[in-house]
């Protein structure tokens, strides 16, 4: 460009700039088959299926129940069950049609020892009964040289859990609703939801609970908020993230300790957090510190202590006296049976006399009901007296 045909920009013209940037990632769903993409490697790995929408659905779980004992094994254990779970989800209540196994055989075969439709036989078995024995032949299976989209989700799922929010990076990954929110007949696409985070994919998108892994003897839990540690299913409570030794009583290891202490800084920095980064940092912060807090209270404890107070203990021991299975329970809680000279006299003869504690609750309204008084009834205002008045000395 010569320098006539340049033109100055007046101070009150607008200058757009405008940024497109190349996002090369692949959308959660796959084009080729209906699923996740993460579960067949997308349209760079799958080969595609022109089937029905039952027959892909099928393929999809048998794909989800691969991938989740994949991860099941890794750091990212909580998303292995979440697959799992997802698979079975995907199926619920519905018969395999015949030829899936040939179908899987040929379309999802994670290429370890076995042919393909042998593995599929065994990832039906769970599908269909929930059969642990053949899963764990799967798993054994699975050990050997993967599929390409396998290994992919093998190296995705673990480094999106040791991520932690300092590193700012983001994940093609999908989180999966819970048994308790999930409804018969929805649609594949109502089943999981597209997330950028670890902490995302591991809760339920509706109602953000953590749901525990659906195979037994799976320990591994949720990660540190903010320093990624996470404790192995050893006695010792050793850090498999990093090599920093035991898990204090916060979830930290040493190196976690240093990760916490550096988020410390970058958090106190913060006067109002405005971007995604910002937000996720914080959030993660206040997760963290809920945490530490709810490891420093004995549940137990507490309940004893409130169970056996000098304030409380009267009541709880006049209900222990009127119902055998409830002193059970409290004997249980206070770690002795309540004594039944303790009890409050009002209390275990409103208990006795009243049907229980629906009496007792009966009596106290009564009682609450007598204190305040009855509400009184509403009547038509009177008009004022100086309008009756007015009228009488016009008369």
């Amino acid at each position: 460009m010569s320098s006539r045909d340049a033109r100055r920009v007046e101070p009150q013209a607008a200058l757009v700039v405008s940024a497109v940037v190349d996002d090369a990632r692949e959308s959660a769903r796959c084009t080729l088959c209906g699923g996740p993409a993460q579960l067949c490697g997308g349209a760079r790995r799958c080969t595609g299926f022109d089937g029905s929408p039952r027959e892909l659905r099928w393929l999809t779980a048998i794909r989800s129940i691969y991938g989740g004992l994949v991860l099941t094994r890794s750091p990212a254990a909580p998303w292995g069950g979440a697959l799992l779970r997802f698979g079975r989800l995907l199926v619920a209540g519905d018969g395999a049609p015949p030829t899936i196994a040939s179908i899987a055989g040929e379309h999802a075969n994670p290429g370890c020892a076995g042919s393909g439709v042998g593995t599929a036989e065994l990832a039906l078995a769970y599908l269909h009964n929930g059969d642990l024995g053949r899963l764990s032949e799967l798993s054994r299976r699975l050990r050997e040289d993967r599929a390409p989209w396998l290994v992919d989700l093998a190296a995705l799922g673990p480094r999106a859990a040791a991520a932690t929010p300092l590193d700012r990076e983001r994940f093609q990954l999908f989180a999966v609703i819970c048994d308790d929110c999930a409804h018969a007949g929805e649609p594949l696409d109502a089943l999981y939801e597209e997330v950028a985070t670890y902490d995302d994919a591991i809760r339920c998108p509706r109602c953000c609970a953590l749901s525990a892994h659906p195979l037994p003897g799976v320990k591994i839990g949720e990660p540190h908020p903010v320093a990624r540690c996470l404790p192995g299913s050893s006695a010792e409570r050793t850090c498999i993230m990093h090599d920093g030794g035991e898990v204090d009583a916060e979830g930290l290891c040493v190196d976690g300790r240093v990760i916490f202490d550096r988020a410390l800084i970058e958090v106190s920095k913060i006067a109002r957090a405005r971007t995604p980064f910002e937000r996720e940092l914080v959030q993660a912060f206040v997760r963290a510190r809920r945490r530490a807090l709810n490891a420093q209270v004995d549940d137990a404890a507490l309940a004893r202590e409130v169970v056996t107070s000098p304030e409380l203990m009267p009541f709880f021991a006049a209900l222990a006296a009127t119902n055998p299975e409830v002193a059970e329970d409290l004997a249980q809680i206070a770690g002795a049976p309540l004594d039944p000279a303790a009890a409050d006299p009002g209390v275990r003869a409103a208990m006795s006399a009243g049907g229980g504690l629906t009496g007792l609750i009966a009596t106290g309204k009564a009682a609450l009901e007598i204190l305040l008084g009855k509400p009184r009834e509403l009547t038509p205002a009177r008009p004022p007296r100086r309008r009756q008045r007015r009228k009488e000395i016009e008369r």
